[in-house]
């Protein structure tokens, strides 16, 4: 079997390397952000260890391996003969779903307070949203069709990606520490990485690792 790529020894060699950057960059005076090895840095760092791993998309990965889960099993794994009744259900469901949200968005219920996508309710959570609209129809679905029968086959499969990828949740907690750092650092600022850029970066920290460790499990 073929090793996994050390997302979690890498982070961990990264996260020492900004605290030892912040380190030299506050010794040779530059204004940038915290010196992680000072009092200071310390005590920030002890109060922001749980509310970084926090702030983290943990719930946002949660909903997607939930979403994956549901439809492995009802569309990829089912030995069981597509229905006609089932399909109809399942359409109908999610042609609600998708009325639900547009009157979400002409009422402007979705919308932000000034009536605008930027910031509002809808762009801060588009992934659980498509997430649902993916997920409980086929959900609906596997009901139908015989796919689930009971409470546990349900819970076994919205349960059988986060299991798959249960390593990387370690990760994403060493990876909300690193993001952490380096946001309170300032080193990305001294190398000249602005805030939207370094918000993508980001999200490659957090995502890479889940992504990799899943595909990489249905490959072997």
């Amino acid at each position: 079997m073929k090793r996994r790529f050390p997302f979690t020894t890498l982070y961990l060699l990264l996260l020492a390397a900004v605290v030892i950057a912040s380190w030299l960059v506050g010794l040779y005076g530059v204004e940038s952000g915290g010196n992680l090895l000072s009092d200071e840095g310390g005590r920030w760092w002890m109060r922001s260890v749980l509310p970084s791993f926090a702030a983290s998309p943990v719930e946002e990965i949660l909903v997607v391996l939930f979403t994956l889960g549901i439809v492995k099993s009802v569309w990829l794994e089912s030995p069981r003969v597509k229905s006609k009744k089932a399909t109809a259900v399942a359409l109908m469901v999610f042609v609600a779903l998708m009325g639900l949200l547009l009157w979400g968005v002409f009422s402007g219920a979705l919308m932000s307070v000034t009536g605008h996508w930027a910031n509002s309710p809808l762009q801060r959570g588009w992934l659980v949203v498509l997430a649902l609209l993916i997920g409980i129809p086929s959900l609906c679905y596997g009901l139908t069709n015989g796919t689930f029968t009971n409470r546990e086959q349900v819970l076994g499969a919205l349960c059988s990606e986060v299991v798959r990828c249960a390593p990387s949740f370690v990760t994403l907690f060493i990876a909300s520490q690193l993001v952490a750092v380096l946001a309170y650092s300032g080193l990305p600022a001294v190398c000249g990485i602005g805030a939207a850029a370094f918000h993508g970066i980001a999200a490659v920290i957090y995502w890479l690792p889940f992504v990799f460790e899943y595909f990489y499990k249905n490959r072997i």
